[in-house]
């Protein structure tokens, strides 16, 4: 049996088109107000000569308040037919500067403060509500104190004992100020100039669906209340069109397409589930929905069903998919969205709403994902607010499954929204991250982002992100929100998430397919990245079985030697370690191809070991007898030990003299560094391997010599002076040893 229309309520808009008996009496009433220039007083307002007794009473007041009922009365009062005054004669002009003026939003917010809140009903009470209406009909009239009103009178009704606590005359009063409550939001509506009324009807559904959360199932059913005549409203006046008298008004007729329900996707995704609720909460929401329904099939510019034969029959029966098939043709995609966003917060453990509603709904979108979900980023912010609110079992099946269709249909989207929104450092955002990492299209997608890491400053992440939103949301993302440097932001963001995960072993083993990509495109970032990618590196490969890692040690060792001359302490530290960790996973198979790339490194080992960072120092000790140890060269592990510097880089010429060349290519460079211990420690080096050039390639000797040439132009004299002598000593001719020579320095 088809569901009967709710009830109007008694008072509506009654009373709205009987303008004062002062403005229609008045003959200038009609005429276009003069534009006075603007005084100290308010005698220069066009509306003052109606209501000067009015004005002088608020001005009054303003200026001494007090605590005196029949004043604040009067004051109320006189707020009230000043401004009705005004709306109706359309004599506007100058009010909001005189309700900026005196206050009058602040001082009816204060009056409101004031009043007890255990009394059904005060008169000071109802004519604030009357006047905070009134106000709206003044641009900025409300100073935007709007929704701080809304709550205060909404409050002081909601949190009333039960209706049943009540007898005789408090049922009376209880009722008259539900009537009041509605009548004030009905005009806010109706009262505000055409262009601002959907932002009003906003503002208030805003402050009224934020009580529809509150534990108290009376308060609860209350702002439910409200909703249902906010919804007679609309379907009463669709339009605004004929509401207001006179030509003059500012409150022009709003058409049909101006007028709007702001939140509606929202709106409706709270009222399907409270439809279900085994409370007084159902009635309201009940009619609400019916209300709104009817509403929008007069709304022409809203999308039409695609076929037809579509329309609810309304019966106590229809189930929640059946309400929201109903309501779902008429939607915009970002409404569509929202009424998602609702279903997936409901899925939370909470007493007010019936979870398996929720779940009948997520079913049903699941069925259809792309016509319902136009903005990804927000329902992956709602899955994990819902998954911080509920236990794991009891919510996690539903969500889990709607992200993985997400990942499967949405991947850029649903990545980059995981990035910039979801952090791994709780238990939701890791159950969700531990999810998407086993989807191969998340790890493309990763692959994507970290292929960035070589160059964070270009646009690549913006197009990737545009990318997302045009093939995979349908409209414009926000996932992107930085403005400055929005490249560095989400890989830095993406990085920091890849260090909580590479913490945990089972992930850190999902993660072991992105680390040669990663190690491969450090050259050219930012030390900042660097630092994290090798974090990231090394807590991976730490978790990882030697089978595991040894492969993946031997890819990534060769991009390892550039990070060794970073900047900062810190990189330096952090890459030398982490050579050392590569050289620690290699099994049998993979030692040989790691010797030869190890013999790479052993010269910049040695001469970070005269590192002004006591850190950096021990580190590279540490890794070049790794290296030794690796390499089996034991006289060198013996001096590492021993602490004996200088004998190593003999000891290092000797084992591999064809190589001299070699070391000498990259002892170069070092004459050039920031470091003058490291300086100094390259040009002695420099001065033992450089000496069998002399006769034998003279050519590389003297670039060599020209090399240590440009140094003594710095400052630092004990670097210039041992230049010097190893440019004299190079230089110098080689002796001739005779065979007697020989045979006396064999014989010693």
């Amino acid at each position: 049996m088809a569901k009967k229309p709710p009830r109007t309520p008694r008072r509506a808009w009654e009373e709205e088109n009987r303008a004062p008996q002062k403005s229609r009496s008045s003959p200038e009433s009609n005429e276009e107000p003069p534009v006075l220039p603007l005084r100290t007083d308010a005698t220069w307002l066009p509306v003052y000569r109606l209501e000067q007794d009015n004005v002088e009473r608020i001005k009054a007041f303003v200026k001494s308040p007090t605590m005196d009922e029949h004043q604040k009365i009067g004051f109320l009062e006189s707020i009230c037919c000043l401004l009705c005054t005004a709306r109706y004669c359309g004599l506007h002009q100058g009010l909001d500067v005189f309700c900026h003026k005196y206050h009058l939003a602040e001082m009816i917010k204060m009056l409101l403060q004031q009043e007890p809140m255990d009394q059904l009903f005060t008169k000071v009470r109802h004519l604030a509500m009357d006047a905070i209406a009134e106000l709206s009909s003044v641009e900025t009239g409300l100073a935007g104190q709007e929704e701080s009103l809304l709550e205060i009178c909404c409050r002081s009704v909601f949190f009333l004992p039960p209706k049943e606590e009540f007898s005789g005359l408090d049922t009376y009063y209880f009722i008259f100020m539900l009537e009041s409550t509605d009548n004030m939001l009905w005009r806010l509506v109706l009262n505000s100039p055409a262009p601002r009324a959907s932002e009003k009807l906003r503002n208030i559904l805003q402050v009224l669906l934020s009580f529809t959360s509150s534990e108290s199932a009376v308060v609860r059913e209350r702002a439910l209340g409200r909703i249902r005549t906010l919804s007679q409203l609309l379907l009463h006046h669709h339009t605004l069109r004929g509401l207001h008298p006179t030509e003059t008004d500012l409150c022009s007729p709003v058409s049909q397409e101006e007028l709007s329900v702001p939140l509606l996707g929202q709106l409706l995704g709270r009222l399907i589930l409270f439809r279900f609720a085994k409370d007084e909460t159902s009635s309201p929401a009940w009619s609400a929905l019916w209300c709104l329904y009817n509403y929008l099939q007069h709304q022409e510019s809203r999308p039409k069903p695609k076929g037809e034969g579509e329309e609810l029959k309304w019966e106590e029966e229809n189930s929640a998919q059946d309400l929201t098939m109903a309501f779902a043709n008429s939607l915009y995609p970002r409404e569509r969205t929202d009424f998602v966003c609702v279903a997936v917060e409901a899925m939370r453990d909470s007493s007010i709403f019936e979870k398996w509603v929720a779940e009948d709904i997520l079913d049903l979108v699941m069925r259809d994902l792309d016509f319902w979900l136009a903005d990804v980023p927000s329902i992956v912010r709602s899955i994990h607010e819902s998954l911080q609110q509920s236990s794991r079992d009891s919510a996690w099946c539903k969500l889990g499954a709607l992200l993985i269709l997400l990942v499967l249909k949405h991947p850029r989207a649903l990545t980059i929204s995981m990035v910039l929104n979801i952090p791994s450092s709780d238990s939701a955002g890791m159950d969700m991250w531990e999810l998407i990492l086993t989807m191969p299209k998340t790890l493309e997608v990763l692959r994507e982002l970290l292929g960035i890491l070589q160059d964070t400053g270009d646009t690549s992440i913006p197009a990737l992100v545009a990318m997302a939103s045009n093939e995979d949301a349908g409209e414009e993302s926000h996932v992107e929100s930085s403005q400055d440097h929005p490249s560095l932001r989400t890989v830095s963001l993406l990085l920091e998430n890849l260090i909580v995960l590479s913490e945990r072993p089972d992930l850190a083993r999902k993660l072991q397919i992105l680390l040669p990509h990663m190690m491969g495109r450090l050259w050219n970032a930012k030390e900042e990245v660097k630092i994290k990618a090798l974090v990231i590196i090394r807590n991976a490969m730490g978790h990882l079985l030697k089978k595991e890692a040894s492969p993946i040690a031997v890819q990534l060792v060769g991009d390892l030697l550039p990070l060794f001359d970073g900047e900062s302490s810190q990189l330096r530290e952090l890459s030398i370690r982490l050579f050392r960790v590569l050289l620690d996973s290699v099994v049998r198979s993979d030692k040989r191809r790691m010797r030869s790339s190890t013999r790479g490194f052993l010269v910049p080992l040695f001469l970070r070991m005269s590192d002004q960072s006591d850190r950096v120092a021990e580190a590279s000790r540490e890794a070049l007898l790794s290296a030794a140890t690796l390499l089996g060269w034991r006289e060198i592990q013996h001096l590492l030990k021993t602490r004996q510097t200088w004998r190593i880089a003999e000891c290092l010429l000797e084992r591999s003299r064809k190589r001299a060349e070699e070391y000498l290519d990259q002892s170069v460079p070092y004459l050039e560094d920031a470091q003058a211990p490291l300086r100094e420690a390259a040009i002695r080096f420099i001065g033992l391997a450089a000496r069998p050039l002399r006769g034998r390639n003279e050519l590389k000797l003297e670039q060599i010599c020209r090399a240590l040439e440009t140094l003594p132009e710095e400052s630092d004299p004990v670097i210039c002076s041992l230049a010097i002598q190893t440019v004299l000593i190079l230089r110098r001719p080689p002796v001739r040893r005779t065979l007697g020579w020989r045979l006396r320095a064999l014989c010693c």
